[in-house]
């Protein structure tokens, strides 16, 4: 129905993050999300953790987080601020292809 987002969608905005820190924040949020399927508690999963600290929130990682969410805990708000981070890139994704598509019409 009207309003759903279409899974070509999303791989269009996915691909739309290449290249830029959103990809970073984007697998982070992957990861996430795969750990917590795959472990009870993530807060405990000091491998898991350390993973996280290694490849999102080191200095010369190239997959570094922006400053705003490297100060967060992995345990523990880190997940919902990527999330959140996400949604911002999405609107602006969308309000840019609807500008794009009035300015057709």
């Amino acid at each position: 129905g009207s309003g759903e987002i279409s899974r070509q969608e999303v791989v269009a905005f996915i691909a739309s993050l290449r290249g830029t820190q959103g990809e970073s924040v984007y697998n982070c949020w992957a990861d996430l999300q795969r750990a917590r399927k795959g472990v009870m508690n993530l807060a405990l999963d000091r491998y898991f953790l350390s993973y996280v600290r290694r490849i999102y929130l080191a200095e010369r990682s190239p997959h570094r987080l922006p400053a705003t969410l490297r100060a967060l805990n992995p345990a523990g708000d880190l997940e919902g601020k990527l999330l959140d981070q996400l949604r911002h890139y999405w609107r602006q994704r969308f309000e840019l292809l609807n500008t794009q598509k009035r300015s057709l019409l």
